[in-house]
């Protein structure tokens, strides 16, 4: 989790949030669990009815992660200029297309948000076409005994392999950098051109990145790239 520098008025803002919010009605039906749940857009009906006054908002940022899942990160921010972003909430698929990915999404900005602001937003899983229905958890779960029972050197070399396949760290440095990108564009409205433009003109003045090895200029673009994103919620704030 990202955070500002200080906290205390964001805070003081999500507990004035917390006393005023009402739970919404869980009025959409689950047809695999029959069960009920709240959907997104009742999720963020009772935050935007209770956020009145309190100076607080959020952003929701859609995500990939190395691995290729889709996930979603949530910046919740006062008007003082304090936040926090979530790390991403991940969740992989059934069936990778437009419609089960929009799912991952749907069911992920739900989540975060039910999380954050203290809202009970179902009674079981509802991400049925995110992560597929109790009977295909079940033989999952059947399968995945099987599997522990049978721990055989083909499976110890399969896992080996996995291991080995393990993004490197440049891939991830550069996954950060484009999800940091992403949320200074949502954040401030900049162009992604104009904003790697002044990234690079900071950077081409640090002594540190000149000397630094490839890994360690990706890791000194992410550190000035975040000191940006914090620093143009902050102006936009004032």
């Amino acid at each position: 989790m990202q955070k500002s520098d200080t906290v205390k008025d964001l805070f003081i803002g999500l507990v004035k949030l917390r006393q005023t919010i009402k739970q919404p009605p869980k009025d959409a039906k689950n047809p695999f669990f029959k069960s009920n749940y709240v959907t997104l857009e009742g999720v963020q009906k009772a935050i935007d009815e209770a956020k009145e006054g309190t100076g607080i908002d959020y952003s929701q940022f859609v995500e990939t992660s190395p691995d290729g899942r889709t996930g979603v990160s949530t910046m919740v921010y006062s008007d003082k200029g304090e936040y926090i972003i979530t790390d991403p909430l991940y969740l992989q698929p059934v069936k990778n297309d437009p419609q089960g990915n929009g799912s991952v999404v749907t069911y992920s900005r739900r989540y975060q948000l039910s999380a954050l602001f203290g809202i009970s937003s179902d009674i079981d899983d509802d991400g049925n076409n995110a992560s597929g229905n109790q009977q295909n958890r079940r033989q999952q779960r059947q399968g995945n005994y099987q599997r522990r029972q049978q721990n055989t050197p083909r499976q110890q070399q399969s896992t080996a392999n996995r291991q080995q396949s393990a993004p490197d760290p440049i891939s991830l440095q550069k996954q950060q950098y484009e999800q940091t990108i992403n949320k200074i564009v949502a954040a401030t409205g900049q162009s992604r051109h104009d904003i790697e433009t002044a990234l690079g003109k900071t950077l081409k003045a640090d002594s540190e990145y000149q000397a630094a090895n490839n890994l360690g200029k990706w890791q000194k673009t992410n550190n000035v790239a975040n000191e940006m994103l914090k620093r143009n919620i902050e102006e936009n704030q004032q």
